[in-house]
């Protein structure tokens, strides 16, 4: 008598129930994933403000006559600046020119003259708002602060 070779039925059916599991365990983790990118996504947005303000403070610093009229030059864009500290002003010709590359945002001023930019991230289908509130620098011996917040991911 010949011998059979190959997996039985009750054999194939332990396997598909144990990649049935996996699969119902792994799927949660992966759209947690997708969340968690969104949310890098919009933390990399504020540290790209907090560096690019940074960046246009350091060129301030290192050359202090350059900066006194309320205007610098940082890698061919003029950018407006506050002569008390030298961080990029709240405004078009400050914090936005200083930010060349972001686009496709609006920008909307609030009455204590701080600048908002709301930008939607469109993933699948669905708008993923996100904002950000630059708010120049308060003291001369204080840093601006950028505030972020995500919403309808």
């Amino acid at each position: 008598m010949k011998k059979e070779k190959g997996f039985t039925l009750i054999e194939l059916v332990i396997v598909i129930i144990i990649l049935g599991i996996l699969a119902a365990y792994a799927i949660p983790k992966f759209i947690n994933l997708e969340k968690a990118a969104r949310i890098a996504t919009v933390q990399g947005i504020s540290g790209t403000f907090r560096s690019t303000a940074a960046m246009v403070h350091g060129v301030c610093m290192s050359n202090i006559s350059q900066c006194t009229g309320g205007n610098v030059t940082v890698e061919g864009v003029n950018v407006a600046v506050d002569t008390t500290n030298y961080y990029p002003l709240a405004t078009q010709s400050g914090i936005i020119n200083a930010l060349a590359n972001i686009t496709g945002g609006t920008t909307v001023y609030d009455t204590n003259g701080n600048i908002s930019i709301a930008i939607n991230l469109l993933t699948q289908g669905s708008a993923c708002n996100s904002t950000y509130a630059y708010n120049g620098s308060i003291a001369a011996s204080q840093s601006p602060i950028v505030y972020s917040y995500i919403g309808g991911c």
